[in-house]
């Protein structure tokens, strides 16, 4: 399979008449129609997660699950989960139904044949400030010079540990903040932490350091995390 775009895409989209005057779809559903429409075309299905749809429109991760159920309700999209054993869902496929008529399209042949004779586009250096996925969610975007003052300050080891859990926060709380690099710190000062050990070995919890049965929202709010 080929690999899907993981940062902010250059492509033009298309939107089909049926969802571009579609009364019930908001504005967001249809432009991410068009990506979907895209991806569908090019890979046979699209694969990003709502995560990168949210970062890419500046939006929360609660929009863009509205955007796929208004386009769920109008039957405009099919989505497959894939499970492991376990049944955690391994990959989401969403597949756009509606069709394209290319004939339709006046000058798509002539764009065609221009593009063809034309030379090779220059490829441009990703700038320094690009932001690119981390994480096993793909839901941490950091630029590279995030990603360099992290290992400045840190050993990979620690960015990799804080880069996970940070990620795992986001995806079950449905964050979606504007700047991962300044969200993650607590994530970094979690992960440098030394943790507690018991007499026997074990690990203790931040409840179990206070030393409290029964926890009080002043301790709660006092506790390290």
């Amino acid at each position: 399979m080929l690999n899907q775009p993981e940062r902010k895409p250059d492509y033009f989209i298309q939107i089909p008449p049926e969802v571009l005057f579609e009364t019930k779809l908001s504005a967001g559903a249809k432009l991410f129609y068009g990506e979907v429409l895209f991806l569908t075309y090019t890979y046979g299905f699209c694969s990003q997660k709502n995560a990168y749809f949210a970062a890419n429109h500046d939006v929360s991760l609660r929009t863009v699950e509205n955007w796929i159920k208004e386009l769920k309700a109008l039957n405009l999209i099919k989505v497959e989960l894939i499970r492991k054993q376990n049944k955690e869902v391994e990959l989401r496929k969403i597949f756009a139904l509606a069709k394209i008529d290319f004939s339709k399209m006046t000058g798509l042949n002539q764009i065609s044949v221009q593009a063809e004779a034309s030379p090779p586009a220059r490829i441009t250096k990703p700038s320094p400030k690009q932001k690119k996925p981390y994480g096993a969610n793909q839901n941490v975007f950091l630029s590279d010079n995030e990603m360099e003052e992290l290992l400045k300050n840190h050993t990979k080891e620690q960015t990799e540990k804080a880069i996970e859990l940070y990620s795992e926060w986001k995806e079950d709380k449905g964050a979606n903040p504007r700047s991962d690099f300044n969200s993650m710190q607590w994530a970094l000062r979690e992960i440098e932490k030394p943790a507690s050990i018991t007499k026997c070995g074990r690990r203790l919890t931040a409840v179990q350091e206070s030393g409290c049965d029964e926890v009080s929202e002043e301790t709660l709010a006092n506790l390290p995390f």
